[in-house]
């Protein structure tokens, strides 16, 4: 059965429709006895949405989109302020195709209709996004699309400065736009308001502040896409131009500097240099990573190899060690981390002593069933171990990381963070071979269990002899589903730090 959401919004708009979910068609139509409107008054974006009303004798052109039954769900989630119906298809005529498919056909209609106000206006930026498939397709049509348009007449600004649609795209032809709006409506076109200078938001300056503040900690300037990508506890809907003039008036203001595609605090300019130095101390570390990864993931049942902390950001610095954090098979964590450690120190590449730059750190173990991070956040927030968990890079194991991924989503939102693809840049593929796959059977049994009890006599006596000369800072979990051995845990110490700045 073939599922059509016909579109009179943006969703017409491929490129945009495709940021919800996956489209398979679009086809040109017309919905008998409807008008559209822009009356959703969407109060956390700013502005006016489409809308659209029963009206006798009027019709609304727009766009039939094919998606699967599977996407709608994805599309009922981004419609919140809508709801779903079911049309019939003689309500539907074809504009270039001879008929209308077989299939269902579906319609948002608003759940609680409002005109536009002077805090919730129509926005060109929202406009052009509905506009530009039919411009493309033929401005005659387009044309007739505007002409069928109610509320032109309310308040409406030309945001494009700063567009307060954050799906604008790039690609979006605004001469074309204002060419076929001065056309068709040209009074209304004349009133359209003119935004010079972008009004910041308080909360968008806090935010955005606070982020930049953290990761001064770490010495670690940002580019305004990964002030984005890492904004604290910011869920408002926001576009890149946004808080890009958001940044600008920081920097006017005094309170950032702007130095070569980064934002600095004021006074710390510096640290762009520092951050162009690390980059190629990463990459010389991310060179050894790979070379003993290899070794390290033929360890019988070893999940997932991630990297962490400084090189997960490329923000090592000579002294730097290399952090792991490794997933395993519960009932073999003894045995997994013995071997691991046991590889590593024989090619001399193991953190121990004095012994640490350049070399693996083992300090983080935890079995596939513990690895929700919420379990190890501190009381109130935790916004070290958020970034953390967001910026783990694994080198083994995806389907192990996607699972961590569903489990700590919806914590991790708790921070206004979620994951992203770019874990994949260091992730290398590879199927197991078949010593590591013997191995797991000769020790999958009692065998592997006599291994796993003998190790963890040893090692855990050794290990809580060791705790008992370990200072009040010390984090050290020692189970068999979690061996967490930071002797310093300055996670609190960051946290004051940064509170004592940001408050």
């Amino acid at each position: 059965m073939n599922h059509y959401i016909f579109s009179y919004g943006t969703l017409a708009h491929k490129q945009v429709a495709e940021l919800t979910g996956k489209t398979l068609a679009f086809i040109p139509a017309l919905l008998k006895g409807y008008k559209r409107n822009f009356r959703v008054l969407s109060k956390s974006s700013g502005f006016a949405a489409a809308g659209i009303d029963k009206t006798a004798g009027e019709q609304c052109m727009g766009m039939l989109v094919q998606v699967s039954e599977e996407e709608l769900k994805k599309f009922d989630e981004r419609e919140r302020l809508y709801d779903r119906i079911e049309l019939k298809k003689n309500q539907l005529m074809p504009l270039i195709t001879a008929s209308i498919p077989a299939g269902k056909y579906y319609l948002y209609v608003p759940k609680n209709p409002q005109t536009p106000t002077e805090a919730c206006p129509l926005v060109q930026s929202y406009l052009d996004v509905i506009l530009m498939p039919y411009i493309d397709l033929d401005p005659e049509k387009a044309a007739e699309i505007v002409k069928g348009m109610s509320d032109l007449d309310r308040p409406w600004i030309n945001d494009r400065s700063v567009p307060k649609y954050a799906r604008y795209p790039s690609s979006i032809d605004t001469e074309a736009v204002d060419s076929l709006l001065k056309k068709v409506v040209p009074e209304l076109f004349e009133e359209r308001k003119s935004v010079d200078a972008f009004k910041v938001k308080p909360e968008l300056m806090k935010s955005a502040m606070d982020t930049i503040r953290f990761f001064d900690l770490f010495d670690f300037p940002l580019t305004p896409e990964e002030v984005m990508n890492y904004l604290y506890k910011y869920g408002k809907p926001l576009h890149i131009k946004e808080l890009q003039a958001t940044l600008k008036h920081l920097v006017e203001i005094g309170r950032l500097s702007s130095i070569k595609g980064y934002f600095v605090l004021s006074g710390r300019e510096s640290l762009a240099e520092i951050r162009k130095a690390r980059k190629f101390i990463a990459e010389k570390f991310w060179n050894r990573t790979k070379l003993y990864g290899t070794y390290m993931r033929s360890v019988p049942f070893t999940k997932m190899i991630a990297v962490c902390n400084n090189l997960a950001y490329n923000n090592p610095s000579e002294s730097s060690d290399i952090d792991l954090f490794i997933v395993v098979k519960p009932g073999r964590m003894w045995l997994a981390r013995f071997l691991i450690t046991l590889i590593l120190h024989f090619y001399g590449v193991r953190r121990h002593g004095n012994k640490i730059a350049g070399r693996f750190c083992l300090s983080f173990f935890v079995t596939s069933d513990k690895t929700h991070m919420c379990e190890f956040e501190l009381p109130g927030e935790d916004p070290y171990l958020a970034y953390w968990a967001k910026n783990l890079r694994p080198i083994f194991g995806e389907k192990e990381y996607l699972e961590f991924q569903e489990k700590n989503r919806k914590w991790l939102a708790e921070y206004g963070l979620q994951f992203d693809d770019t874990y994949k840049k260091h992730m290398y593929h590879y199927e197991e071979g078949f010593v590591k796959k013997l191995s797991e059977w000769l020790l999958g049994g009692f065998l592997g269990d006599q291994f796993e009890k003998l190790l963890k006599v040893t090692l855990k006596k050794k290990t809580l002899r060791s705790m008992k000369n370990l200072g009040v800072n010390a984090n050290v979990i020692v189970t068999d589903e979690i061996l967490k051995f930071h002797n310093y845990d300055r996670r609190k110490e960051f946290l004051e730090r940064w509170q004592k700045e940001t408050n």
